[in-house]
């Protein structure tokens, strides 16, 4: 080899090994890049809720209580089922001195552990949290007076959505739900509508009760200016205002399939702009020296 040849070979070695060291400067900027300053994470699950009571004077609120509930700060990882669910309970007045019963929210699930809710996350350091709720295999869910028998009927073979946050570089909230082969009929008569995936998808709203798919309510701010983020999901969301019911009006809500999460900050910046631009110089260098050995390979093949 000579003279000018070890030249050549010295200087692609020292480029090769130039831009080696730029790749890892680079790469040692952005893992010390602060992600946001986040000083806690809590979501939670739940396949169904219902809250209800009967706008009289003696108001009664009506509570199935939560199904699958996980929610703490810090790295947790939590779910809750329950097994095959038949439940009903009374629409009351009065319900501690002589009940009378106006009517009935009756719900049948087909199998078992048909209920389930779960929340995790990874934090520290990891800096994200989901919680999911989830009601499978609907058979029923039947709102209904003594007088008119069931004036809401519900049935799905899915209800269920998932809430995440994130704290890298900004707080960040969203939220998702599936819904598969849901049948649901109103005063005798079977509603119409495409599920589209689109978040707050009313599709009824007549009457006192609002019927809405993949409902999600934002609270706080998404963005790296935000110090507190959060997002509950409902795959089905009801709600009765003043509702007709017999001869009594009900009000509240039914949520199938819902989730929570949330995330506190403050947020930090994201990874700097050097940080990328060091690293994209590094592996173009990088590619120069192989090519160049390459072709100097191939003239002395």
């Amino acid at each position: 080899m000579g003279a000018e040849e070890m030249e050549r070979d010295m200087t692609r070695s020292k480029i090769v090994g130039l831009t080696a060291s730029i790749v890892t400067v680079g790469a040692m900027a952005l893992a010390a890049s602060p992600a946001a300053a986040v000083t806690g994470i809590s979501s939670s699950g739940q396949g169904l809720v219902v809250n209800l009571d009967v706008l009289t004077i003696l108001p009664v609120s009506l509570d199935l209580g939560d199904s699958g509930v996980g929610t703490a700060p810090g790295p947790y990882s939590l779910s809750n089922s329950f097994l095959s669910a038949t439940a009903s309970a009374n629409i009351e007045i009065g319900s501690v001195i002589l009940p009378i019963k106006i009517g009935a929210v009756n719900v049948t699930t087909a199998g078992t552990n048909d209920i389930s809710g779960s929340a995790s996350s990874g934090f520290m350091p990891v800096l994200t949290g989901t919680g999911t709720g989830t009601i499978s295999d609907l058979s029923s869910l039947d709102v209904s007076s003594l007088l008119d028998g069931t004036q809401l009927g519900i049935s799905a073979t899915t209800l269920s959505s998932t809430s995440t946050v994130t704290g890298f570089g900004s707080l960040d909230a969203f939220g998702a739900s599936t819904i598969e082969n849901l049948n649901i009929i109103v005063n005798g008569t079977a509603l119409s509508f495409t599920v589209t995936g689109a978040p707050d998808q009313v599709i009824f709203d007549t009457g006192g009760l609002l019927i809405e798919l993949n409902r999600q309510v934002l609270t706080g701010a998404n963005g790296p200016a935000s110090t507190a983020d959060g997002i509950t999901t409902d795959a089905l969301y009801i709600q009765f205002s003043n509702f007709l019911l017999g001869t009594n009006l009900l009000n509240g809500n039914i949520d199938l399939g819902q989730s929570f999460a949330s995330i506190t900050g403050p947020a930090g910046p994201a990874p700097e702009p050097g940080a990328w631009a060091l690293m994209l110089t590094g592996f173009a260098g990088m590619g120069a020296a192989l090519r160049m050995r390459r072709r100097r390979q191939a003239a002395t093949a």
